[in-house]
């Protein structure tokens, strides 16, 4: 039989097993053959040269193994043996032994073997071109991997690296930092949140917020924030917590949605801010307006009711000039008396049941009721104050009556102050699928960009020539925006210098939500506290 050259003789491996062998030497450019029994490769190795023998240890007796591997090395062949255990190659003679454990790595090494005994001209037969180009492919393959593992140790330098400096930056952060997962398990706790909470991060890291034993109201909030869903992006609330040593402490609480680099829901971040000192600062400059502004009420009444009797002649006649100056004493106390309600209102809207005395409020009557205290002095300047819409039905929605003539008040008010003489202020009513839009607009002096977020802070007032010299506390658009968020909206404002300002806001009508009318409802931003107001 005319004898002939084969690189490698696979031996005791399973047909299936042998043939993904013999698929895998032909990709590195080594041809194989399999040998169906130990009889057939007895007769295989005395026909044909070959230059290596693989043995499948699984499906072979260790006495058989023994048998073919002094045999083929008696015969300066290589033995590469494959098993599942490496318990299988003891006392076998191999020159490698690959298993499962050895990955990719094992599997080069063994057929590097192959081609040191390919390459060594031992068998007879061999084309040196060929023997050249697997050298070289065994060569490219090495070094792919030594690329490929410098890639993954330098990927993992990086990784680590990043991950200390944002676990320093987190820990060095003196407020509290709670990560959470979509499903509410605990990633990431930080050691300010650690004293609040009152938890350990080593024993609840990896745990569901849902499921702690441990109670508080930090905890309740935080889970009752999260249970909520997907269906916000960001919140804020002040929360009174009871310390063990019975004092109070306030801390702001955040919650806000963390997303992927994908733009979807990744999980949770909490960031909790000890604001004790802050709150009973305000607390008592709050405590302290109210009392002043009840104080001033009493000798105010006296000087409104004895004006208003001057001016109504009750005190006997008065001259042209008389009149003048009582009018002008009457007009200025009710001016301050304005102002002194705006000082006693600071304190209920930021009281626990601010926004509660709901009920089903005709909006349309609410609106004309509030521009009417506003017509005469628009008409002193020649503003032209219109109000439109609200006819026919339809224009019922929740809310608190009260708050919401204050805060469209509010709105007219600054509108027809901002206004230049002889200018338009418009009062609208917009009816929405599930809601009614509020629309108060002039075309006065407008708005800095700058300032547009700042207007509706306590106190602030724009520094600007165009309007200081109009005076004012600073209260009113600060108690539009809380009195519009306490109903589950936010006020919109538009405005360009020289160009006016528009404010508007949505009020749902009973039984549905203004979140899909294009102005998303916002989470009102409330303060747990003692109600101690006078």
């Amino acid at each position: 039989m005319e004898q002939v050259t084969t690189d490698v003789l696979v031996v005791g491996c399973a047909a299936a097993a042998g043939q993904a062998m013999l698929r895998a030497l032909e990709s590195v450019g080594s041809a194989g053959v399999r040998a169906e029994s130990l009889a057939h490769a007895e007769e295989l190795l005395a026909v044909q040269g070959f230059g290596a023998v693989v043995l499948g240890l699984d499906t072979m007796a260790p006495a058989e193994a023994r048998e073919v591997a002094v045999a083929t090395s008696g015969r300066g062949l290589r033995v590469v043996g494959f098993g599942s255990r490496r318990s299988a190659a003891e006392g076998v003679p191999l020159d490698t032994f690959v298993g499962p454990a050895d990955g990719p790595e094992g599997f080069l090494r063994a057929l590097g073997v192959v081609e040191s005994a390919v390459g060594t001209g031992e068998p007879e037969g061999v084309d040196s071109p060929e023997v050249h180009r697997l050298r070289e492919r065994c060569k490219d393959l090495e070094r792919q991997l030594e690329d490929h593992a410098q890639a993954a140790r330098e990927s993992s330098d990086s990784y680590n690296h990043d991950l200390s400096r944002m676990t320093n930056l987190v820990g060095s952060i003196m407020d509290g930092i709670v990560f959470t997962d979509m499903e509410g398990t605990i990633t990431l706790l930080n050691p300010i949140a650690e004293e609040m909470l009152g938890l350990r991060a080593f024993m609840v890291v990896g745990r569901n917020l849902l499921d702690l034993d441990a109670e508080g109201e930090l905890l309740d909030a935080i889970r009752d924030g999260i249970e909520r869903g997907a269906d916000w992006r960001e919140s804020s609330r002040t929360i009174e917590v009871h310390t063990p040593d019975q004092d109070l402490m306030y801390v702001k609480m955040r919650l806000s949605r963390v997303v992927n680099y994908r733009g979807e829901p990744a999980g949770s971040l909490v960031q909790l801010q000890d604001v004790t000192s802050d709150y009973k600062t305000d607390q008592l400059k709050n405590q302290y307006l109210s009392i002043v502004a009840h104080e001033l009420r009493t000798p105010l009444t006296g000087i409104k009711t004895f004006s208003t009797m001057l001016a109504k002649g009750v005190l006997g006649g008065l001259t042209d000039k008389q009149e003048r100056v009582v009018e002008s004493i009457r007009e200025q106390s009710l001016r301050l008396e304005h102002q002194i309600d705006k000082l006693v209102n600071l304190g209920h809207i930021e009281s626990n049941d601010f926004g509660q005395d709901l009920e089903d409020v005709d909006l349309a009557e609410v609106v004309r009721q509030s521009a009417v205290p506003f017509e005469q002095a628009a008409n002193d300047r020649g503003i032209g104050l219109i109000v439109e819409g609200g006819e026919g039905a339809g224009w019922t929605v929740r809310g608190d009556r009260a708050d919401l003539r204050r805060a469209i008040q509010a709105l007219v008010e600054n509108a027809v102050k901002f206004c230049a003489d002889g200018g338009h202020v418009n009062v609208r009513l917009i009816d929405q699928a599930n809601s009614c839009r509020v629309e108060v607009e002039d075309d006065g002096a407008g708005i800095d960009p700058r300032y547009q977020k700042r207007i509706f802070e306590k106190f602030f007032q724009v520094e600007d020539p165009l309007t200081r010299h109009h005076g004012g506390s600073g209260l009113g658009l600060f108690f539009v925006k809380n009195i519009v968020e306490a109903h589950g909206s936010r006020v919109v404002v538009e405005s360009e210098l020289g160009r006016g300002a528009r404010f508007s806001f949505l009020l749902p009508k009973p039984g549905a939500s203004v979140a899909d009318e294009g102005m998303r409802a916002v989470t009102p931003q409330t303060s747990v506290e003692p109600n101690n107001n006078p």
